[in-house]
């Protein structure tokens, strides 16, 4: 493989190839099978690097400008490129690195063994689904069904699987308190509609319990997990999250909430309007923009990117400075898979990148591999870290 051809390759996936290049291009890949193979790749690492916003931040062009000033490359002279390839890799690598002919070259140099890609092949992306049980303790199974339906009406309440999502409408008052639970597991995500028009998202190993009805001053709700609200705004009634040592009081507001147990810290990450984090040794009020975090009975607050907690919402992973240990966390959760790592010192491995959730895994683990420099061992569910050595 040489640089024309890679840059060609480019060229054709951004549709702007013109006839005589993509006449050059078809040549060269019916010439062997060995070719045919290298364009697969070259196509394969384009698709990484794209999942991982890759292509946005490189400026290809400035860099292939200075390929052609260093190597001359002209179409008539194909055969001869190889004598120029240690002067146009000289270039591309440091302006490149970490883009589209580093993802090649890795991808390229290693792959998966047949039986690591066959159960790589089994291990699937999250869905919608979900348990919704009711105060009688009914437990309803709530799946990918792009139909509406009714799951309980009467002359008090009705309860709708609306695509996804549930949605809650009280049909005349009731003072009776009645809670019911959304149970989200591994590998699912759902959505609901809560009476008052809030909106929750809950992520994958969730648990969100709330009054069909808001009765009283305040509009409480339990949550262990992951969630996203849009609070539906109403001063005279607050809406408190109640989460495993804090409390999350709003009036109306947009922001994210990922109390799982094995996390060891509470975050609440605020993107629209104030909240107010309540523990039982401290109080601190949010303004939009920041992020804070419970952990030993302490709370801090940080600056952050507030939309790129909230993009899992929007089928998108998006990290930046996550341990490793913390990031297969979250693929576990998604993809029901379990991690181990061979040292503690892969845990502490910082990443930074995104990929569309409906990907296969096999993708977000090439992309740690080249990103991270680790290889993996695919045993049935588990996934094993190790160097690469």
């Amino acid at each position: 493989m040489n640089d024309l051809i890679l840059k060609l390759a480019l060229k054709e996936l951004n549709k702007s190839i013109s006839i005589e290049e993509d006449i050059l291009l078809k040549k060269w890949i019916s010439e062997s099978s060995q070719n045919k193979q290298e364009y697969k790749n070259i196509m394969h690492a384009f698709l990484i690097a794209k999942d991982i916003d890759i292509l946005k931040k490189i400026n290809k062009e400035k860099a292939w400008s200075q390929i052609d000033e260093k190597t001359e490359i002209k179409r008539s002279k194909l055969l001869s490129l190889n004598r120029k390839l240690k002067y146009a890799a000289a270039i591309l690598i440091p302006v490149l690195f970490g883009s589209i002919l580093f993802y090649y070259m890795q991808f390229n140099k290693k792959t998966a063994e047949p039986d690591t890609f066959a159960q790589l092949e089994a291990i699937r992306p999250g869905t919608n689904k979900a348990f919704l049980t009711l105060s009688n303790g009914k437990t309803i199974t709530l799946n990918n069904d792009l139909q509406s339906k009714v799951l309980l009406k009467n002359n008090l309440l009705e309860i709708k699987d609306s695509i996804n999502t549930i949605v809650y409408k009280n049909t005349a008052p009731n003072n009776i308190p009645q809670n019911n639970k959304v149970t989200v597991p591994i590998g699912g995500e759902y959505k609901v509609i809560l009476s008052d028009g809030t909106a929750v998202w809950l992520n994958s190993d969730t648990k969100f319990e709330f009054p069909v009805e808001f009765i009283g001053e305040q509009r409480n709700v339990v949550l262990e997990g992951e969630a996203y609200f849009e609070v539906a705004k109403n001063e005279s009634k607050p809406f408190i999250v109640k989460t495993n040592g804090i409390e999350i009081k709003v009036l109306g507001t947009s922001f994210n909430v990922s109390a799982y147990k094995d996390d060891h810290s509470i975050t609440t990450t605020l993107l629209e309007g104030k909240v107010r984090i309540i523990s039982s040794s401290e109080e601190i009020d949010m303004e939009p923009g920041y992020q804070s975090e419970f952990k030993n009975n302490k709370l801090k607050l940080k600056k952050v990117d507030a939309e790129m907690y909230a993009q899992w919402k929007d089928g998108i992973f998006r990290f930046k400075n996550i341990r490793l240990e913390d990031l297969t966390k979250k693929l576990s959760r998604w993809y029901d898979v379990n991690f181990q790592f061979e040292n503690n010192k892969l845990k502490n491995s910082l990443f930074n990148g995104a990929a569309k959730k409906d990907k296969p895994l096999s993708i977000i683990l090439k992309i740690l591999e080249v990103t991270n420099h680790i290889s993996y061992e695919v045993h049935n569910d588990t996934i094993s870290i190790k160097n690469n050595n």
